[in-house]
């Protein structure tokens, strides 16, 4: 295989290595001392050894845990979702009706810098809200999915907000 001819040029030079600082292994903190079993006899019948309770494993003995939260109820998730939707509604026919036209016919983009970053955050908003009502009323994955793209069509959010309330109330009614 024939060699190929040096370039004219000198070979440029390699950037600096960067120092790593010298690394310490980390210290660490000795382990938590385990807790001392009680040794109590929970039963005995005749001719058993005693059995020891230890701490972990002991109902009593587990540390306790705050109460949950309730879950949402269904009124509560349905008039959250509809604030949402009239809100994500009105906050994209402002978008599409009012700022775009400024901002392509009037060359003011501020208006849609403004009114679409706070569409956009109140989507979420919505499609949390939509979320939580389709799992508290066990909707179809499909019949959600529709739902959510209702907001991003002006005017459909507040189509689908009848068409939900009407089959959340009706559902809650024959309950």
């Amino acid at each position: 295989m024939p060699r190929r001819p040096r370039s004219r040029n000198p070979p440029r030079p390699l950037p600096p290595r960067r120092h790593r600082r010298p690394t310490t292994p980390r210290r660490r903190s000795p382990p938590a001392p385990a807790r001392p079993c009680r040794s109590s006899p929970r039963t005995r019948t005749p001719g058993s050894s005693p059995t020891t309770r230890c701490c972990g494993s002991s109902p009593s003995a587990s540390p306790a845990r705050p109460p949950e939260d309730p879950p949402v109820s269904i009124p509560t998730a349905l008039r959250n979702y509809r604030i949402a939707a009239w809100v994500t509604g009105v906050g994209l026919i402002v978008l599409v009706f009012v700022a775009m036209p400024l901002k392509y016919f009037f060359d003011t983009p501020g208006p849609v810098a403004v009114v679409g970053v706070t569409h956009g955050f109140l989507y979420m908003l919505y499609i949390v809200c939509t979320l939580i009502l389709a799992e508290r009323v066990r909707a179809k994955p499909l019949e959600a999915l529709v739902v959510l793209l209702a907001g991003t069509i002006p005017i459909a959010s507040f189509v689908a907000e009848r068409a939900v309330t009407r089959r959340v109330r009706a559902l809650t009614a024959a309950a």
